[in-house]
């Protein structure tokens, strides 16, 4: 007994609890899609929002070597590897960047959707 897709995505918003959101995507039981393809469908649509939107940023921390100082210094470990002597010091700081990880694993899912076999071409629109 197969289940209709359409069911599966009823489902799967209901158990995320976005059933407001159950029209963004257009299944139909006419389309003849796999699990990949109704996954690739959200995906992709989800993806598009997030663009529009803007994609999430964060603050990562940094330690490195620096000529001056940029942040918090962090005096002992400048001192363990004799840095003053060379006019350096090792510091830690924040920057404001959007290559954080759920960035990263969206991106790196989207790659690996482009490449996949079999992918119903209406739900691998980034190509």
């Amino acid at each position: 007994m197969q289940i209709p897709i359409e069911n599966i995505y009823y489902l799967l918003c209901y158990a995320w609890n976005k059933l407001d959101e159950k029209d963004r995507v257009s299944i139909s039981i006419d389309d003849k899609t796999e699990l990949l393809d109704l996954f690739a469908k959200v995906l992709i649509n989800a993806s598009k929002m997030l663009l529009k939107r803007g994609i999430d940023k964060s603050y990562i921390d940094h330690t490195t070597e620096l000529a001056g100082v940029k942040g918090k210094l962090e005096m002992s470990q400048t001192l363990k590897s004799n840095l003053l002597y060379r006019q350096r010091t090792i510091c830690t700081f924040d920057e404001f960047s959007a290559n954080i990880l759920s960035n990263q694993i969206l991106v790196t899912t989207l790659y690996i959707l482009i490449g996949t076999k079999g992918l119903d071409n209406r739900a691998n629109a980034l190509k």
